[in-house]
């Protein structure tokens, strides 16, 4: 039976296997975009999409003037990961998309302040971002982080890889520890535009920060905020065990 994906999401899958497979090791380089077309005998526009997927959820990376090498297997922290939003949709055989609303550089309030452990005023990049599966807005996350760690960010990179790609490998601003806070609420009535919807919607609502470390001290790194449609989505936890 024919497969239901994209033919992009059906290529992210065989480099995934062949990566698996140890075609492809960690830090190997991957062929280039002609080469991989031809392997797969898929268009140069649909392996372009497929190698910007892959990055963006960090399984591969593009060193400027190199080439695209392996990524390492993320490592599960302290024994817990969540599914990331666009792995969880190509589990759901959805496509999943992200749009940037808003990307500025802004003063820290007292509450920024506070969930960073920065001065008052300090410089922040504050992004918010509407994460869709089939063009349907899912998931609206916002958030913040120290504008020092990487001054020259741009839209365009942002575009390019997740903000936690750019911080980890890009900018080299290690994420050693999270602390996660999910309940369930009530969609707020200034989001019902954003999610597209005209009456009341069950919604997960996440608050994690991020954390750092430099010179031995572990500080807050990224707070982020979402808000999760409930009627639409399932957290789905990951646990590394020795069982």
């Amino acid at each position: 039976m024919p497969s239901m994906l994209p033919k992009y999401a059906q290529l992210m899958q065989l480099i995934q296997e062949n990566i698996q497979q140890g075609a492809w090791g960690i830090n190997q380089q991957l062929p280039n975009e002609d080469e991989l077309a031809r392997m797969f005998q898929m268009s140069r526009g649909t392996v372009r999409k497929a190698m910007s997927e892959l990055q963006h959820q960090g399984i591969i990376r593009k060193e400027q003037g190199r080439g695209t090498f392996v990524n390492a297997p993320k490592p599960f922290l302290n024994g817990f990961s969540l599914v990331e939003f666009g792995q969880y949709q190509h589990f759901q055989q959805r496509v999943p998309s992200t749009r940037t609303l808003i990307f500025e550089r802004i003063p820290a309030t007292n509450l920024m302040a506070k969930r960073l452990d920065l001065p008052l005023h300090h410089p922040v990049w504050h992004v918010v971002q509407l994460q869709l599966a089939d063009h349907l807005p899912q998931v609206y996350e916002e958030r913040f982080f120290d504008a020092s760690f990487c001054p020259a960010l741009t839209a365009h990179e942002l575009e390019q890889s997740s903000i936690h790609t750019l911080l980890v490998e890009r900018y080299q601003i290690p994420l050693v520890r999270l602390a996660h806070t999910i309940e369930v609420t009530t969609l707020p009535d200034d989001k019902w535009e954003v999610f597209d919807v005209t009456q009341p919607i069950n919604a997960f609502q996440v608050e994690r920060l991020s954390f750092t470390q430099k010179h031995g001290r572990i500080f807050p790194a990224v707070w982020y905020y979402a808000l999760y449609r409930a009627d639409d989505f399932q957290f789905v936890a990951q646990f590394k065990t020795s069982i």
